[in-house]
């Protein structure tokens, strides 16, 4: 892109605005093409984020809406080669590559690659918003052995046949063997649940309802990642329901989640470090370091001790709004406390030397990624004890 230089001849300015123009127009599709490159390969990690929202919203500067449409649109051009393509030679635009992904599927791709061609942006917006009913993307492709009949009750999907046992994966399907980290190895397994048509259709409902009440934050974490959220927030509910906490007015008052993390065995290897479960599946070393940070230790013939004293615990979280303090990150559940200076090289449990983090971004430190520990905030006031 040529610098801008007033006092042309007439021609140079035109060809100049010209060019910007055009750059200006290919700029939005580029961008998709970097962002989903990033996304594929985890790049973001190398960046110092453990999630691409967080990358999205402290480098990109992306609202929670737009990180949203670019991640959805990312995540689109694996499944639809053909749109992936159109985007690379710069023949379809941002604004309706972002239309056709909500409709989209491998099979009616080119149909509706040729729609966007034939409609103007409006036009196309028009017709995808027709053939989505009542503004869900629960088509065919989406309900599995369903398809959405025309004047079927309630708008719901009427399975064409009835699998004996309709199966679906929740989330993208990890590889059955492992996962490297660095120098290690993490066995990564694989979750398949079997779900009904009807049950897909709600799962896809519920989905979709979590990102317009919470402002496209809720895409903010993996389906894996909701799937534990949603069962966390269930047994929130539960206990809150048992022993609310309450003000003096008797309105309820909203509590953080001050427990520690970790509710799991894992054994550890004194002398070496190396630390595994119960049914002998070894863990990587930054998930044994990530849980050794925020845990309660027993050894044999000893009391159990918590790394970081309950109170103290609690003040960290309270101190830094019980919510990760990672750069670009937002989230408010699945919370640890990390020593900034670790036990074992003279660091302290005094709250300067601790920072709230989520699971995530604390998995990330403990990988020895030093960009993530360069660019947390410095530590709040120092607590009484």
């Amino acid at each position: 892109m040529s610098e801008f230089a007033p006092d042309l001849p007439a021609a140079a300015v035109d060809a100049r605005l010209r060019a910007a123009v055009a750059d200006l127009r290919r700029a939005p599709q580029n961008a998709v093409l970097w962002f989903a490159e990033l996304m594929r390969r985890r790049l973001y990690r190398d960046c110092g984020y453990a999630s691409i929202h967080a990358y999205a919203e402290a480098v990109l500067g992306f609202s929670r809406n737009k990180s949203f449409q670019f991640i959805r649109l990312a995540e689109s051009l694996d499944r639809l080669p053909g749109l992936r393509d159109s985007l690379s030679r710069g023949e379809l635009s941002w604004t309706k590559a972002r239309e056709v992904v909500k409709v989209a599927t491998p099979e009616s791709e080119s149909r509706w690659l040729a729609e966007a061609s034939r409609l103007s942006s409006r036009a196309l917006e028009a017709r995808v918003k027709a053939c989505r009913p009542s503004g869900r993307a629960l088509h065919a492709e989406t309900l599995g052995q369903s398809t959405l009949l025309p004047g079927s009750s309630l708008g719901l999907p009427v399975p064409t046949q009835e699998p004996a046992t309709p199966a679906a994966t929740l989330g993208a399907v990890a590889d059955s063997g492992s996962r490297v980290q660095g120098q290690a190895t993490e066995t990564v397994l694989t979750l398949t649940l079997r779900l009904s048509p009807l049950q897909i259709g709600r799962l896809e409902a519920l989905q979709e309802k979590i990102r317009k009440r919470s402002g496209g934050s809720g895409r903010r974490q993996s389906r894996e990642e909701m799937l534990i959220a949603g069962l966390e927030a269930l047994l929130t509910a539960i206990d809150e329901a048992d022993s609310p906490a309450r003000c003096e007015n008797g309105k309820e008052l909203p509590r953080g989640n001050s427990t520690p993390p970790y509710q799991v065995v894992i054994y550890r290897c004194e002398d070496c470090g190396a630390a595994r479960l119960p049914d002998g599946r070894a863990l990587a070393p930054a998930v044994a370091a990530q849980a050794a940070c925020d845990c309660r230790t027993h050894r044999v013939g000893e009391t159990n001790r918590a790394s970081i004293p309950l109170g103290l615990r609690r003040a960290v979280l309270a101190r830094d709004g019980h919510r990760c303090q990672a750069p670009g990150c937002r989230a408010t559940r699945f919370l640890e406390v990390h020593h900034r200076r670790p036990r074992e090289h003279g660091g302290t449990n005094e709250a300067a030397n601790l920072i709230t983090l989520c699971a995530a971004c604390h998995r990330l430190l403990h990988k020895d990624d030093g960009k993530l520990a360069a660019a947390l905030p410095a530590a709040g006031l120092s607590i009484p004890r």
